[in-house]
This record gives C-alpha cells, sequence and structure tokens, in this order.
C-alpha cells in the first residue's frame, strides 16, 4: 500500500511537466510568420524572421506574461550574443504574446531603446495561428519559449529559462552548440 503514494506523487509530477512543455522539438522544422516589429532590423514591418534570416543560425524567445525587465534584459543579453557572433551570422528573435499591441510596442520602446539594435523584439495576439504552429504553451506556468536552430531545423528547445547565471550559461551553451 505504500507504492500507491508514491505513484500518485509521479503521476502528478509528470502533469507538471506535460503542463510546461512548450514549443517546438529538436528536429522540427520552424515556419514563416508576420508579427509586428517593434525593434531591431525588421522594426517597423511585419516581415517574416525566417524568411529574411532563412538558414542561419538563430534564437526565437516566445514570451508570455514574463515582466518587461525580464524583456529588456534578455534584449541586451541577446544583443551582446550576437554582436559577440557576427561573423557566425547569428540571429534573434523576441516575440511577446499581447493582446494590447499598442500599449505593449509603447512599454517596450521605451524600456529597450536602442539597447537591443540587432535583436528582433515582436508582438503577436495570442489568438494569432503561429502560436499553434510553433506549439507554444499559453499556460501561465510557461513563462518563455525558447527555440535554438539552425538551416530551419530546432536542435535545442528549453523553457521558463530564467537570466540567471545558471539560465543564462543553459541560453549560451544551446547557442554556442548551434555555432559550431
Amino acid at each position: 500500500m505504500s507504492a500507491l503514494p508514491t505513484l500518485a506523487a509521479l503521476a502528478i509530477a509528470s502533469l507538471g511537466l506535460a503542463g510546461a512543455m512548450s514549443g517546438l522539438k529538436p528536429g522540427e522544422s520552424v515556419t514563416p510568420f508576420n508579427p509586428d516589429h517593434i525593434s531591431g532590423p525588421l522594426a517597423g514591418t511585419t516581415k517574416c524572421f525566417v524568411c529574411a534570416n532563412g538558414r542561419r543560425p538563430s534564437v526565437q524567445v516566445w514570451v508570455n506574461g514574463e515582466s518587461a525587465q525580464y524583456v529588456a534584459k534578455l534584449a541586451e543579453h541577446l544583443e551582446g550574443q550576437v554582436q559577440s557572433h557576427k561573423e557566425q551570422q547569428l540571429r534573434a528573435l523576441i516575440v511577446v504574446l499581447t493582446k494590447d499591441k499598442a500599449g505593449t510596442a509603447k512599454e517596450y520602446k521605451n524600456l529597450i531603446g536602442d539597447k537591443a539594435s540587432d535583436v528582433c523584439l515582436a508582438l503577436l495576439s495570442p489568438s494569432d495561428a503561429a502560436v499553434g504552429h510553433y506549439k507554444i504553451n499559453l499556460d501561465g506556468s510557461v513563462k518563455n519559449t525558447v527555440m535554438v536552430y539552425r538551416d530551419m531545423k530546432i536542435e535545442h528547445a528549453m523553457t521558463n529559462v530564467s537570466l540567471d547565471p545558471k539560465g543564462e550559461k543553459q541560453l549560451d551553451g544551446a547557442l554556442a552548440a548551434v555555432l559550431k
């Protein structure tokens, strides 16, 4: 009878892990979509980031419920990575899921300004078809979904990446792996 509580705990734990899953998995392909770019090389357009960058090594971070401060820190961190890896043509996109594009755009433009000129920051409605195509989990427990790829194929996928030293090391390691 003592095995029953253990099995129940494992079932609950596995359900929690399943709830935290988000994004395309390694081996799956990125697909075109057209967000509203508010900063970076595609600012002021709805151009497709995937189409514009083709087979180059890239990272997409989809955020849903993260604070603006997190996004600003992430943009600055990715800017440093893109700058450090210009020769390898690393590209970066942050997609903020929001129902209030106008208000969110103003907030992020004021917060980020030109601190991340090489990182595309874009807005997309949570109801956009791309959310489903990219398998983004909109559950409140999933704050961000990171997908690192090259040749349009996902090589590394992570959720809820923090920007503490451990999280930055995890993100930078995934980026380094696609730059080899």
